[in-house]
């Protein structure tokens, strides 16, 4: 929903109708991102242990978080923005989850299929947030994203 509102402030500039196309289209590099990175998301954990890499994620999703309102176009600053926060976000998610709670015989299963959902999120939540800003409002999405986070935790 932030990426949304910077896509919809005044440097950007995209309108209410064109939202949901801008969002899909960014998606649609998003996956493909995540698809052949994560075998390379394996091979870094398994090579360099799961703490510093998660630890090196989050210090480069945060750095593109601060720089991305700065960025002046969203085709391609925006979007390698996006590919390089879909690819380190591989190490966030499947890291602590693979080597606490899967048994070694099915870890590998386990890591491709947390790709597969990762990817089938991102895609179906690019489309529902494109679909619902086009219907209702920006600040209403907030308010059902911040009620949803609330009952959540």
């Amino acid at each position: 929903l932030l990426f949304t509102n910077l896509l919809t402030s005044e440097k950007h500039k995209v309108s209410k109708d064109d939202l949901g196309k801008t969002l899909a289209t960014i998606g649609s590099f998003e996956m493909p991102t995540q698809f052949f990175a994560a075998p390379v998301v394996g091979l870094l954990l398994d090579r360099y242990g799961r703490k510093s890499m998660v630890m090196l994620a989050l210090g480069v999703i945060g750095g593109i978080g601060y720089i991305m309102p700065f960025l002046p176009r969203i085709y391609p600053d925006l979007v390698i923005c996006r590919c390089l926060i879909s690819f380190f976000v591989g190490f966030i998610i499947q890291a602590p989850f693979i080597a606490d709670y899967i048994h070694d015989s099915s870890k590998g299963f386990a890591s491709g299929f947390i790709s597969i959902q990762i990817m089938v999120g991102g895609i179906l939540g690019q489309y529902l947030l494109g679909w619902l800003i086009v219907l209702t409002s920006i600040e209403l999405n907030f308010a059902f994203f911040a009620s949803t986070l609330t009952l959540t935790v």
